[in-house]
């Protein structure tokens, strides 16, 4: 265990160095002319989820102010940074897409978009699209998986054994340890039906002693005074990302599954007198919504539809599927590199190299079976 540490703090020291000289040489941005070189253009859309306080270590995942205007004021420096709209309307032109234009998206519709954010936008002028879990917004109530996170960030339990996972967690006074065993369930619940959701959150509620599972007051949601406040700037519109957070294919009913995604919208128009133009995905994996959802979000009105699955967007990219990169907590050379397609690359070329060797492990066994 202590060999694979190890190992696993060189090969990240190793990518911080590349990193760190690939950006200060401005070798970046040759790198993403060969990420965009076969379609011939592309766009990058980001998502962002929380911009917390710089002091707040609630969420490691999570960008904290500084770093994000750290981040806004790079990118307005070496990139066109254009609206959601804007670029659905260049992906439908046919015509040529430039190399460095941006989108940024949030998702969820967490408060501190609005306190830490959104100031920082309007001082860079900034367009950007906030994707809202309306059933959580305007009210003291927090999404299911913001629930799990209160949950294990407060009882005072250093283990917890847990049927439906068959296993004990354990994590005793390690913080990691906590968060990583918080990050098993919620990535478990993820794969069953709402109803069963909730039921396994209730019961995991009475197994960490019943503490309190309510949002502290900086983990809050958006109020709708809020939201109408921000979208009164033209910089600003607001998309619908389902009710309740449900991964929509574990959805088994059609009219559920339309329910979160027409109601999302319809309150939206409640609340702020403008039905949205754009959608997102809980979760936004591949497996996480299909056809089905794609088509319900077409019907619901919907221009557009945004996915968590990497990559850039072109000519060829379905706007109802359209790709995101997430940014997260990191140093702005690693966060560059990513966004210029470094971590898309690697991965590109890890999955070739497992391939060859797939490849090359059947032809031995073949060989094999032959002599």
């Amino acid at each position: 265990m202590e060999i694979s540490i190890f190992v696993h703090r060189i090969i990240r020291l190793i990518k911080h160095i590349l990193y760190f000289c690939l950006f200060y040489t401005r070798l970046v941005y040759f790198l993403q002319m060969v990420m965009l070189a076969p379609s011939g253009g592309g766009i990058r859309i980001l998502c962002f989820h929380r911009v917390i306080n710089d002091e707040d270590t609630s969420g490691s995942s999570h960008i904290t102010r500084s770093e994000f205007e750290r981040l806004i004021k790079y990118l307005t420096r070496y990139y066109k940074i254009i609206s959601l709209e804007k670029c659905i309307q260049l992906l439908g032109s046919g015509g040529h897409l430039p190399r460095r234009y941006m989108v940024i998206t949030f998702d969820d519709g967490y408060a501190d978009n609005y306190f830490n954010a959104y100031p920082i936008l309007i001082r860079y002028r900034v367009p950007a699209t906030f994707f809202l879990t309306t059933g959580v917004i305007g009210t003291v109530d927090s999404p299911w998986f913001q629930r799990v996170y209160n949950m294990f960030s407060r009882t005072s339990l250093e283990s917890v054994t847990i049927d439906w996972l068959v296993e004990t967690l354990t994590w005793g006074q390690d913080m990691r340890a906590r968060m990583k065993a918080m990050t098993k369930v919620t990535e478990s619940l993820k794969t069953v039906p709402p109803e069963e959701r909730d039921r396994r959150i209730d019961a995991l509620h009475e197994l960490l002693g019943n503490i309190t599972d309510k949002p502290h007051k900086t983990d809050r949601m958006l109020s709708w005074k809020e939201v109408t406040e921000m979208v009164k700037d033209p910089l600003v519109s607001i998309g619908a990302h389902t009710v309740t957070h449900p991964i929509l294919s574990t959805i088994s009913e059609e009219s559920e599954a339309w329910d979160e995604i027409y109601n999302s919208a319809y309150m939206i128009k409640q609340k702020i007198g403008q039905w949205p133009k754009s959608f997102c995905y809980p979760n936004g994996g591949e497996k996480d919504f299909n056809e089905l959802h794609k088509k319900l979000v077409r019907e619901a009105g919907f221009i557009c539809a945004c996915s968590l699955i990497r990559g850039f967007n072109n000519h060829g990219t379905d706007i109802y599927e359209l790709k995101r990169l997430c940014v997260s907590h990191d140093v702005l050379y690693i966060t560059a590199l990513n966004i210029a397609g470094a971590d898309d690359l690697i991965a590109f070329v890890r999955n070739r190299i497992g391939s060859v060797i797939a490849n090359s492990t059947r032809k031995i066994y073949a060989l094999c079976e032959l002599l």
